[in-house]
């Protein structure tokens, strides 16, 4: 693949709602559901079991190419072709370079990774809130089927927002351009921007 000009990091943040998703700029990497719901996905990335067990059947249909944490296959039948395998350090918030590492403590930094090793001259984040919408709602796509009235917590989404400070500075030094989309986000370490005036 050659190195894209634009790399869209699409998540599952509330702010989202309402966007038009068809219109993401260049090379689109959706993180877990973002890449069953959105209407133009190139890439899915995951680190989470219990989330790719779930959506199995959808990544089939889909036949999207996909970056799977290796533990995650465990109770899966099989691998096809569009299934890519990475190994993780979970509990690390630095850019691996590696071929086959990926890092990140939640799936969103590891798909912030994928847009990493893809060497663009910008990264533009959607739907990295870290944290619930006013009225509580943590997703702009419909809730977890096994978690139909939970999601993540206003806790960890400040646990995980204060990490991206490392990644940061890898994507400075690499003279990559890290764009957040999200007003409301959380995140400090990256410039927020009106996500409508970076949209296509």
């Amino acid at each position: 693949m050659s190195r894209p000009e634009v790399v869209s990091v699409l998540a599952s943040g509330w702010s989202v709602k309402g966007l038009d998703l068809s219109r993401l700029p260049g090379l689109v990497i959706a993180v877990n559901s973002a890449g069953v719901h959105a209407p133009r996905v190139d890439e899915i990335v995951t680190m989470d079991r219990l989330w790719a067990e779930h959506y199995w059947a959808d990544l089939c249909r889909l036949g999207k190419p996909t970056w799977m944490r290796s533990a995650c296959l465990k109770n899966l039948p099989d691998r096809p072709a569009w299934l890519h395998l990475y190994m993780c350090d979970w509990q690390s918030n630095v850019m691996a370079g590696a071929l086959d590492f990926m890092n990140g403590t939640n799936s969103g930094m590891v798909a912030l990774n994928r847009a990493y090793k893809l060497e663009p001259k910008r990264v533009i984040l959607f739907g990295f809130d870290m944290g619930r919408s006013p009225k509580g709602a943590p997703y702009w796509h419909p809730p977890h089927p096994w978690r139909p009235t939970g999601g993540t917590s206003n806790g960890k989404y400040a646990e995980w927002a204060s990490q991206f400070d490392a990644a940061a500075k890898q994507f400075a030094k690499a003279g990559i351009e890290v764009l957040n989309a999200s007003p409301a986000s959380r995140i400090p370490a990256f410039t927020k921007v009106d996500p409508q005036k970076v949209l296509t």
